[in-house]
């Protein structure tokens, strides 16, 4: 079995994040965010292909939602 060491540690991740975590909770993005949170974990149970599709839906301009910013950037990690 592989064991894979982290590239950072978790204490020096957390040290960097921390100030800018605080700063984006005290930001007016932060209710719009928690708000399309709670509409995507509320939504039904979808199959992973619907369940995509719903995200591109739920993240566009062109949804009810409107009034919800779309997301900046989705980044996706893999190992390879």
């Amino acid at each position: 079995m592989t064991v894979f060491n982290p590239l950072f540690d978790e204490n020096f991740l957390l040290s960097v994040w921390y100030d800018e975590y605080q700063a984006f909770k005290a930001s007016p993005d932060a209710p719009a965010l928690e708000k399309r949170l709670r509409l995507w974990a509320d939504r039904e149970a979808l199959s992973e292909t619907q369940s995509e599709a719903a995200f591109i839906v739920m993240n566009s301009r062109k949804n009810k939602n409107a009034d919800i910013p779309p997301m900046r950037k989705l980044v996706v990690c893999s190992k390879s």
